[in-house]
C-alpha cells in the first residue's frame, strides 16, 4: 500500500505527521493512550489506532499492510516499546526507521532534569519551591531528610513495609508525609498522587518500564510539573527529523514541497551589554538566520556583529509573516533547513517579561496551522539579580514588584505599602526617574526603610547608589531595591483594633462583630465591596485592607460620620477606598455593581435597599446586621424569596471582662444578629 506506520508518543511523532498531512501523504499512526490520539490533527490522510500491541500483533499489521516504512517515534524512556517495534519489523521484513529527539528537548513537553546522583539532586531541588514528591524508596532517603529547609516538603512514597516505616521515622518524616503504597503505577494514579497532595516537583529514578518510569514521566507531564531523574541521560540512537523526513520522501512532493521548519528562540538578554549574555544564548545568536527584538538590545554593538538579518519587533503578529516569507523563500530555493530565529528580551525571559505574551501568541498560532517547527525559551539574568549582586544582598525571601505602565504613585501606592511593609527586601523594576522619587517619598515616611537603584546595569555608564527624595537622577532604566530594617510580621487575618479607629459619635461595628461579619461576607481577589451605612467606616476600611485589588464604596449620609470616614481611609493609606455620600438606595445608582454588600445601619429604609440590590440580578454575597427586633423581624422572612437562597441568621452576644478597682467585672454588650445569604445570579432564579 506504500503508506508510512509511524509510532507517535513524542512532539517530534506529531510534528511528523502533520508534515505527512501536508504533504498528502497517507499515514497510520500507532498510539498507546486515548491522551496521544487527542493531541493528533484530524485530517483524512491520518488513521489512528489506539492500543497497547505486543510483538506479534505488530508483525501480523505489518505483513498485512507492507508499509514503506515503519518509523518509531515513541519518547526515549519508553524503551522496551522502541526494542518491541524493532524486532516486529525485522521478522515482517518492513524498513524500521527511529526519530531522536534533538539534544536539548524533553518528550512530549515534559520538563525533565536529570541528576548523577541523589546528592546532586537534593542540592538542586531545594531551591524549588512547593511540594517533592520521592518515589526513589526508602534507602536514600537520609540524603534528602537531611536538609532541614527540604524535610518538611518532602512527600515520600515508600512500600508498606515496616522497614520503610522505620526509615521514615529514623530520617523524621512526619506520618502526614508518607504514602505507603504497592505498585505498580498507572498514569491515572501518579495523576491522582499529585492533586491529592498538590505536588509541585517529582524526584525518580531511571528505572525503566518495570519501575513504572514511563508513567511518572506522563503524570508529571500532563500536571505540567518538573521531572528530576535520578541516572545519565539516554543517549539514542537513530535519525534527527530532517534526516527522517529525507528518508521518507518528502522533500519534493506536493507543492509545499520542501518547506523548512522554523525554531524560534526567546532569549533573555540580561540586563543590557551582551557580556552578561549566557554562552548558550551566545551560540543561538551566531547560528540564528534572523533576530528580532526591540531597537535597544538590537543597537547592542555585539548583535550588530551577527549575520543574522535583523527586525524591531517582539510581539508574534509582526515576526511571523518575516518568517513565513523566509520559508517560503527556502522552498523556492529547495532547502530544507530549519529557519532559525531568535526573539530578544531584556532581562530573565521568566521575570516580568514580554516573552510570556510572545511565547503564547505563537503556541496558538503553531496550533492554529500558521507556523510548523520548535520553540524554546533561554533564560537571561533579570536586573534584579544583577543589582542584588552589586549590593551584595541575597535575593531569598525578596517580593518583585513590577511597576512598568502603572501610571502614577497612586495606581500603585497601596500595593507597595502592604508589601514593603511586611517584606525585608522588595526590588522594583520601574519606568523612569519619576517612579524612583515616589518610592523614595515613600521610603521617607519610615526611618526604618533605606531605598537603593541602579540604572543603565551592565553598561559602561552603570550606576548604583542610594537614593532620596533629594538625589539628582538622569534619565534611564531602573532598578531599585528597598529594604526594609524592621519589617512587621503580616497577619494572617488582618483585622485593626477599636482603638485603631478614629471615632466620635458615630455608631461603630465593634471588633469582634467586625470580625465575623467579614467571615460571613466570603471576601474574595477582585470584589467590589459596599458598605452600607458605613457609620465610622471600620468594615470598610477592613474589607479594604485586606486587599488592595478590592474596590470598596463606604455609603453615608451624616456629615459627621462622612468626616470619621475619610479620617480612616487616610490613616489606614487606603486608596481602594471610595467615600459615597447621601442616602442609599438613591445613592447607589452609577456605582459598579457589587460582589459583596454589608448593610450595617439602613435608617429605617432596609426593604427599599435590599429591592434596589435583588434587582440588579446578579449574584451577589450580602450579610446584614440587625440590632432590632424589627429588623430581626424582616430578615426572618428573606427565606421565603425565590431570588435568594443559603440565608442564614446567627445571634451573637459579646461578653468583656473590664477593670474596676481590683476586681473586673463581666459586662455584656447588646446581642446582634448576622444575617447571611446569596442573591442568586440571573441564570439561577
Amino acid at each position: 500500500m506504500n503508506q508510512i506506520i509511524l509510532f507517535a508518543g513524542t512532539t517530534e511523532g506529531r510534528l511528523l505527521s502533520e508534515k505527512l498531512c501536508r504533504k498528502g501523504r497517507r499515514h497510520i499512526v500507532c498510539v498507546a493512550t486515548s491522551y496521544g490520539g487527542e493531541v493528533l490533527r484530524d485530517d483524512p490522510c491520518v488513521t489512528v489506532r489506539q492500543g497497547r500491541m505486543d510483538e506479534e500483533k505488530m508483525r501480523e499489521m505489518f505483513t498485512e499492510l507492507r508499509p514503506s516504512f515503519v518509523v518509531d517515534a515513541t519518547h526515549p524512556f519508553a524503551r522496551e516499546a522502541t526494542k518491541t517495534i524493532k524486532k516486529a519489523c525485522g521478522s515482517a521484513g518492513v524498513p524500521y526507521l527511529r526519530l531522536k529527539r534533538e539534544c536539548g528537548e524533553t518528550p512530549d513537553g515534559a520538563q525533565i532534569f536529570f541528576f548523577p546522583s541523589h546528592e546532586a539532586c537534593a542540592k538542586a531541588i531545594a531551591d524549588i519551591p512547593g511540594r517533592i514528591l520521592l518515589t526513589t524508596g526508602s534507602r536514600d532517603l537520609g540524603v534528602y531528610a537531611a536538609k532541614e529547609a527540604l524535610k518538611s516538603r518532602l512527600y515520600v512514597r515508600v512500600l508498606p513495609s515496616a522497614e520503610s516505616m522505620e526509615e521514615c521515622r529514623r530520617n523524621g518524616i512526619a506520618g502526614a508525609q508518607i504514602l505507603a503504597m504497592q505498585g505498580p503505577f498507572t498514569r491515572e494514579m501518579n495523576r491522582a498522587v499529585l492533586d491529592a497532595w498538590g505536588i509541585g516537583c517529582l524526584v525518580t529514578k531511571q528505572s525503566g518500564a518495570a519501575g513504572g518510569f514511563e508513567e511518572k514521566i506522563d503524570a508529571a507531564r500532563d500536571k505540567g510539573i518538573p521531572v528530576c531523574v535520578i541516572g545519565r541521560e539516554i543517549e539514542e540512537e537513530g535519525d534527527t527529523f530532517c534526516e527522517i523526513c529525507t528518508k521518507l520522501g518528502l522533500k519534493n512532493e506536493g507543492k509545499n514541497a520542501g518547506e523548512p521548519e522554523i525554531e524560534i528562540y526567546l532569549v533573555g538578554m540580561g540586563p543590557g551589554s551582551h557580556q552578561m549574555l549566557s554562552v548558550q544564548g551566545e551560540q543561538i545568536l551566531q547560528k540564528a538566520d534572523w533576530i528580532f527584538g526591540a531597537p535597544r538590545l538590537l543597537d547592542d554593538g555585539f548583535c550588530q556583529t551577527l549575520r543574522a538579518k535583523k527586525e524591531p519587533y517582539y510581539r508574534a503578529g509582526d515576526i511571523l509573516p518575516i518568517l513565513q516569507k523566509a520559508v517560503r523563500g527556502a522552498a523556492e530555493e529547495g532547502s530544507e533547513r530549519p529557519i532559525r530565529a531568535a526573539v530578544l528580551f531584556s532581562g530573565d525571559s521568566g521575570c516580568f517579561s514580554g516573552c510570556r505574551q510572545c511565547r503564547e501568541e505563537l503556541l496558538r498560532a503553531r496550533e492554529e496551522g500558521q507556523w510548523s517547527g520548535r520553540l524554546y525559551v533561554l533564560p537571561g539574568i533579570s536586573a534584579v539579580s544583577c543589582l542584588a549582586a552589586r549590593l551584595g544582598t541575597p535575593q531569598d525571601g525578596a517580593a518583585v514588584i513590577s511597576l512598568h505602565g502603572r501610571g502614577g504613585e497612586a495606581q500603585w501606592r497601596q500595593e507597595v505599602l502592604c508589601h514593603v511593609s511586611s517584606a525585608e527586601k522588595t526590588f522594583f523594576l520601574t519606568s523612569g526617574a519619576a517612579q524612583v522619587h515616589a518610592l523614595a517619598r515613600l521610603a521617607k515616611t519610615e526611618p526604618q526603610w533605606e531605598l537603593y537603584a541602579g540604572r543603565s546595569l551592565s553598561y559602561p555608564d552603570e550606576w548604583v547608589g542610594k537614593v532620596t527624595e533629594e538625589t539628582e537622577l538622569e534619565d534611564g532604566l531602573y532598578t531599585c531595591l528597598l529594604l526594609n530594617r524592621a519589617p512587621r510580621a503580616a497577619k494572617i487575618l488582618p483585622y485593626h483594633r477599636d482603638d485603631e479607629f478614629c471615632r466620635g459619635t458615630s455608631p461603630m461595628t465593634k471588633e469582634e462583630i467586625r470580625i465575623l461579619a467579614l467571615a460571613k461576607l466570603q471576601l474574595t481577589e477582585n470584589a467590589v465591596c459596599y458598605d452600607v451605612g458605613s457609620g465610622t467606616g471600620s468594615v470598610a476600611a477592613e474589607m479594604a485592607s485586606l486587599s488592595p485589588s478590592c474596590r470598596v464604596y463606604a455609603i453615608e449620609k451624616k456629615p459627621e460620620a462622612l468626616e470619621l470616614i475619610k479620617k480612616n481611609k487616610e490613616r489606614f493609606g487606603l486608596d481602594n477606598l471610595a467615600v459615597v455620600e447621601g442616602e442609599a438606595p438613591e445613592n447607589l445608582a452609577g456605582l459598579p455593581a457589587p460582589s459583596h454588600v454589608f448593610i450595617g445601619g439602613s435608617g429605617g429604609r432596609l426593604e427599599d435597599i435590599l429591592a434596589c440590590l435583588l434587582e440588579m440580578k446578579k449574584p451577589m454575597r450580602i450579610v446584614i446586621a440587625a440590632v432590632t427586633l424589627e429588623t430581626l423581624q424582616r430578615l426572618a422572612d428573606l427565606g421565603r424569596r425565590e431570588d435568594v437562597k443559603d440565608v442564614e441568621l446567627v445571634q451573637l452576644a459579646v461578653t468583656q471582662a473590664e477593670q474596676a478597682g481590683d476586681v473586673r467585672l463581666l459586662k455584656a454588650r447588646n446581642p446582634v444578629w448576622l444575617c447571611s445569604f446569596w442573591r442568586k445570579g440571573e441564570q439561577e432564579t
